[in-house]
């Protein structure tokens, strides 16, 4: 593997509403317990230490018909179990809204624990919120996940986010050839069940993978779906999403993208030393 590779994400988002547009790009079409890179301080903060890699990143989402312009954008920096994130979102009912989190985990790739911390600040919106997580292998198959996030008092266009809890687990089929993951979200408030998740990846030729994302409610009825093709020669992944309710506007497309360094990488010696 390079020192050095590019690694991108972009994201076609179907009919989002103002909830939803709010939340970090990742959450769209990853689960937390399938964070492995910097993403993980908005999936799972404990997964910041899957990987030995340094990167900075940055992305952007903006509707198609080109009339709200950009909705979202932000940049990220980890390494070493450490993280910084900011993302402002331009667009919201006409109000900005501003967040910056910072995180970090110990551990390693078996198991990790970590906490972000956000800040959120903007017209109606404001406060802190703190997510706290923790991953295990049990087995190289078997990966359990939590995390409670939102923990605190933030605020945004005037509405108190709910703390949620999201425990989580994936399963991989055929020494890796497939991954079967499931999320459960929870509004910690009345243990009340705020989305049922799913996902399937499998490994196709030539270092491609394909992925299918599935959201339900707390009844199982369908909210969304999201099909990716990754590369992993370059960790590249393509997704587009498809709500159940598209009458919230028109589609947003979104990318993410972050210049990446293998830190488990012996670094060159120079001069004999």
């Amino acid at each position: 593997m390079k020192p050095f590779v590019v690694l991108a994400a972009a994201v076609v988002l179907t009919g989002t509403a103002a909830a939803q547009s709010f939340a970090p790009q990742p959450q769209l079409y990853l689960l937390s317990v399938d964070a492995a890179d910097a993403r993980a301080i908005w999936l799972q903060p404990a997964a910041l230490v899957r990987r030995q890699e340094a990167s900075i990143g940055a992305f952007g989402t903006m509707r198609q018909d080109g009339e709200s312009g950009v909705t979202q954008y932000g940049i990220n920096l980890a390494s070493r179990g450490f993280a910084i994130a900011w993302q402002r979102y331009p667009g919201i009912s006409g109000a900005a809204v501003s967040t910056l989190s910072l995180a970090f985990a110990v551990g390693g790739e078996r198991m990790g624990f970590g906490v972000t911390r956000s800040w959120l600040r903007g017209p109606a919106s404001q406060g802190t919120g703190l997510d706290v997580g923790a991953r295990v292998t049990l087995a190289p198959p078997l990966e359990l996940s939590f995390v409670a996030r939102d923990i605190g008092t933030p605020t945004v266009l005037g509405q108190v986010v709910s703390p949620t809890l999201l425990p989580a687990a994936s399963f991989n089929i055929g020494q890796g050839r497939a991954r079967l993951s499931a999320e459960w979200e929870l509004v910690a408030r009345d243990r009340g069940t705020s989305a049922v998740r799913g996902a399937l990846s499998v490994a196709l030729p030539a270092s491609f993978q394909l992925s299918a994302h599935g959201e339900f409610s707390g009844s199982f009825e369908y909210r969304s779906l999201t099909v990716s093709l990754g590369w992993n020669g370059a960790r590249m992944v393509r997704a587009a999403t498809f709500y159940r309710d598209a009458a919230n506007g028109s589609d947003p497309v979104g990318a993410w993208a972050a210049l990446v360094q293998n830190l488990a990488r012996p670094r060159p010696r120079f001069g004999g030393i």
